[in-house]
C-alpha cells in the first residue's frame, strides 16, 4: 500500500490545476506546474502513488501534459526519472535529453531545471538525498540530464527493478526477503 496516494478526481474540475500543483511541489520540491492544454480547457488529471524505501521515495506519477519548472534553490534531493509511457525532455546543466519508455535521468533539485511532457504520461520517480551521491564522489553537475537508454545493458536491467519496486509494498517487499 502506497505511503501516499493523490489524484486530482478527488476534487472539482475548477480546482484539479491548484490541487496538482499542491501536490506536486509536497511529494517532490516546490517547483512551478503549467499545462499544456487549449486555454478554455478546464480541469486537469494527474495522480501520484509514493512509497517509502529506507532512504529512497519511490513514487508512480501520470498526469495530462504539463512542463514543469525549478527555479535554483535550497534543496537536499536528487530525482532519477524513468519513463514508463509517454515521451519527455529533461533540461538541466545547459543540457536537454528526450526520455522515452524505458529511459532514464538524472537531475538535482538544488538548480533550475525544466521537465516537458507534451503528451500524457507516466514515470516512476526515485527521490533520495543527494548527499548519497556526493559521498560517492559523483559530480553531480556532469551527471544531470543524461540518458540512460532503458533497452541496453546495466540500464535495461536498473529501469526494469526499479520500475517494478515501484509496483511492489515495501513492507511485502521485506517479508518475501
Amino acid at each position: 500500500m502506497p505511503a501516499l496516494s493523490v489524484s486530482t478526481s478527488v476534487v472539482g474540475p475548477g480546482e484539479q490545476l491548484a490541487y496538482w500543483r499542491e501536490a506536486v511541489c509536497g511529494v517532490y520540491v516546490p517547483v512551478n506546474a503549467e499545462p499544456q492544454r487549449a486555454p478554455d480547457r478546464v480541469g486537469f488529471t494527474g495522480s501520484i502513488e509514493v512509497s517509502e524505501w529506507a532512504d529512497v521515495d519511490l513514487s508512480v506519477v501520470a498526469s495530462d501534459p504539463q512542463v514543469v519548472r525549478r527555479s535554483k534553490g535550497p534543496s537536499d534531493y536528487c530525482l532519477v526519472n524513468f519513463q514508463v509511457s509517454g515521451v519527455s525532455r529533461v533540461t538541466q546543466s545547459g543540457r536537454t535529453v528526450v526520455l522515452r519508455p524505458g529511459d532514464f535521468a538524472l537531475h538535482d533539485a538544488t538548480w533550475d531545471y525544466r521537465l516537458v511532457f507534451d503528451e500524457p504520461y507516466e514515470q516512476v520517480v526515485m527521490r533520495f538525498d543527494r548527499q548519497q551521491l556526493i559521498d560517492r564522489n559523483v559530480h553531480l553537475e556532469s551527471a544531470t540530464a543524461r540518458v540512460c537508454s532503458g533497452g541496453v545493458g546495466v540500464s535495461a536491467v536498473t529501469s526494469d527493478l526499479v520500475r517494478s519496486l515501484a509496483d511492489l509494498d515495501p513492507m511485502d517487499a521485506l517479508t518475501v526477503a
